[in-house]
């Protein structure tokens, strides 16, 4: 076997690969290291609305959610929550 002395590091071998779903998930790394991906919510009209975001929930996410809302109840008379909005998003990549 393979000694290693305590308080060494060994690379590779506890951390784990990120699976594609996971992966997609996280988005893209930009050059700042700062992870950002694209939220979008594809309507069954057509229209689609997008929004980028750095975090789980940014001010972009949060006017495309009530953007979808108001599109949803002015244009299909529909009245959605917050919640079904955002499982209605998809990562763009």
């Amino acid at each position: 076997g393979c000694k290693v002395k305590p308080g060494a590091s060994v690379v590779g071998s506890s951390r784990r690969r990120p699976t594609a779903s996971e992966f997609e998930r996280e988005g893209n790394m930009s050059a700042k290291g700062v992870i950002t991906v694209k939220k979008l919510v594809r309507c069954s009209c057509g229209l689609e609305f997008r929004a980028p975001s750095a975090e789980a929930t940014t001010d972009a996410e949060k006017h495309l959610v009530q953007a979808v809302k108001r599109h949803a109840k002015d244009a299909h008379d529909l009245d959605f929550g917050e919640e079904q909005v955002v499982a209605m998003m998809e990562i763009e990549p």
